[in-house]
């Protein structure tokens, strides 16, 4: 069991210095099955009160996929990235939050756009920003929890 959360702990830090250097995309937590797993992304640096608004002018999507699975998932603007601890109101941090259900190898790709209230308009396709179309991979392990709230 041991050897196995090496593994997963080396895939995890290979893959985070691949998708570091090549696409800007953080990967963090337990890549454990059923845990939150969480990418966050050097975007463009807003601030809350601006005139383009980070939580309406702004789509960040990413989708999961796992052999037939697939899940998409909206993300949302974190400002500084610890916005709850520093109660900033800018920043460049951008994230997804996922909680995979299956073991094996989950692949990533990511829709970032930019327009006039596209966070709730499917319909407007907006203007790609620079991650927009950022793919990578991870490793997600079976669960080391066990108990009732678990």
């Amino acid at each position: 069991m041991k050897i196995q959360h090496l593994l997963a702990f080396g895939l995890f830090l290979l893959s985070f210095y691949a998708c570091e250097e090549e696409n800007a995309v953080q990967i963090t937590g337990e890549l454990q099955q059923w845990h939150k797993i969480t990418l966050t992304l050097d975007g463009p640096s807003l601030s809350e009160d601006t005139t383009d608004n980070p939580f309406l002018d702004y789509r960040l999507e990413a989708t999961f996929q796992n052999g037939d699975k697939s899940y998409t998932i909206p993300g949302y603007f974190a400002a500084d990235g610890n916005a709850g601890e520093s109660s900033a109101t800018a920043g460049n941090k951008w994230r997804v939050h996922f909680n995979p259900d299956v073991v094996g190898t989950w692949n990533y790709s990511i829709s970032f756009v930019k327009g006039k209230e596209i966070a709730i308009n499917d319909a407007i396709e907006g203007e790609a920003l620079p991650l927009n179309g950022t793919s990578g991979s991870f490793e997600v392990i079976a669960s080391d929890k066990t108990g009732r709230d678990f």
